[in-house]
């Protein structure tokens, strides 16, 4: 683990499992990062950015939404989709150490403190959302099979709702660092 401060990371794997307690499953993820600061004498370093288990799903969840920008996490399923598409992904961390008042060691903990857009992110996201131009006419279609009769709402609506919901998320994790 490095010195305690604020790094940015890659995800460059993630490992997970279940084992047993007791006689009871228990799911586990281990993130593993790595330094991308070429100024850092760190940069290349691999370090565990976080070890979670559905045991304490409080920490698990809490990682999670900031890996979700925000928004809270309903489940372990959700939380595992977010580990898995986390892989790539470039965060801010943080490492902080801190002395036990139990035992008085000292415990190394790292923190995710943001999700950090990419320049291929921006790129994809700006093709997505670029603005189409609707065919004036039926000339403009190249079969003819033209939509006349096109009703409100419907699946349309909630796949543009989606991808709405989607870029503002991203927009929003841009806009706060």
């Amino acid at each position: 683990m490095p010195d305690d401060g604020v790094y940015t990371v890659t995800i460059v794997k993630l490992t997970k499992g279940v084992s047993t307690k007791g006689d009871k499953p228990m799911g586990w993820w281990k993130q593993v990062g790595q330094i991308e600061d070429v100024d850092d004498v760190n940069h290349g370093k691999e370090f565990t950015i976080g070890f979670y288990r559905s045991s304490v799903p409080g920490i698990l969840k809490s990682a999670c939404r900031v890996l979700n920008g925000g928004e809270p996490v309903e489940d372990i399923a959700m939380a595992d989709e977010l580990l898995e598409a986390s892989v790539n992904e470039v965060l801010r961390v943080k490492v902080v150490t801190s002395t036990s008042s139990k035992d008085g060691k000292d415990y190394t903990n790292c923190y995710i403190q943001e999700v950090l857009a990419t320049e291929n992110e921006d790129e994809a996201e700006d093709a997505v959302n670029a603005p189409e131009e609707a065919p004036e006419s039926a000339e403009d279609f190249p079969d003819g099979n033209v939509v006349t009769d096109m009703p409100e709402g419907g699946a349309v609506a909630d796949i543009e709702g989606a991808a709405k919901g989607k870029s503002a998320k991203k927009k929003q994790r841009r806009n706060s660092s």
